[in-house]
């Protein structure tokens, strides 16, 4: 059985969002085997869930954000939670994951969902620090305009912010690190190399790459393979 401890800022009272966030980790986490781990909120306080120390610790950066990252969770939401500041992790992200996993995996029971989304309700859902600037798509989905719609919001940015976070070659798949030091730009060369390997590369054959991004495949086989685009 686990033990979840519940620690108050010395010195003030306890916001009632918090209170009502606690009673939702603890119905979300309760008697659950997920590892060691703590939920620090935007006022200070703190809800361990397990006797052991936790491995690590889920900041909320505001009211809302419990909201955010627990209504309607799917990889995509939880990402833009974490992008847009609503929540940080620290110390083994490993192990964070590991609680992703759980949330999205689980089979959640009607009757859970509802007594959960109902918490959910009682806890803030906006704050003026977070505006994700989201599509706004319009008409059926999957329609043709709408479809259309997505890919240009999708697709309609300068390759500067790619740059922000992609390595030389612009690539957007993953990459292949051999240890923690590697640089994204060697993780995404060694990568492009052990394609190429696999694909038994010679002199004077041709390489059709469909859905190249900016051909750092492309480029890469040709530089140092010799064959043709």
């Amino acid at each position: 059985m686990s033990a979840d401890v519940a620690r108050k800022p010395s010195g003030q009272n306890q916001d009632p969002a918090v209170e009502k966030s606690i009673e939702f980790f603890k119905n979300v986490f309760g008697g659950t085997k997920v590892k060691p781990f703590a939920v620090r909120f935007w006022d200070g306080a703190e809800w361990r869930h397990g006797s052991d120390p936790p491995q690590f610790t889920l900041e909320l950066k505001h009211p809302a954000a419990l909201h955010k990252i627990f209504w309607r969770p799917t990889e995509v939401s939880l990402g833009e939670a974490f992008i847009f500041d609503d929540f940080d992790v620290h110390g083994d992200l490993e192990s964070s994951f590991e609680l992703g996993d759980y949330l999205l995996g689980r089979d959640w029971q009607l009757s859970e969902k509802i007594r959960l989304g109902l918490k959910l309700f009682s806890v803030p859902r906006t704050s003026q620090s977070t505006d994700y600037g989201t599509a706004e798509l319009r008409g059926r989905a999957h329609s043709k305009q709408r479809d259309a719609e997505a890919v240009q919001y999708h697709y309609n940015v300068s390759n500067d912010f790619y740059r922000l976070w992609l390595d030389k070659y612009m690539i957007y798949s993953c990459a292949l690190f051999h240890s923690e030091q590697d640089t994204i730009d060697e993780a995404q060369y060694r990568k492009l190399d052990y394609l190429c390997t696999k694909l038994r590369l010679k002199p004077g054959e041709k390489l059709l790459d469909i859905g190249c991004g900016w051909g750092g495949l492309i480029i890469h086989a040709c530089r140092n393979y010799n064959v043709e685009a």
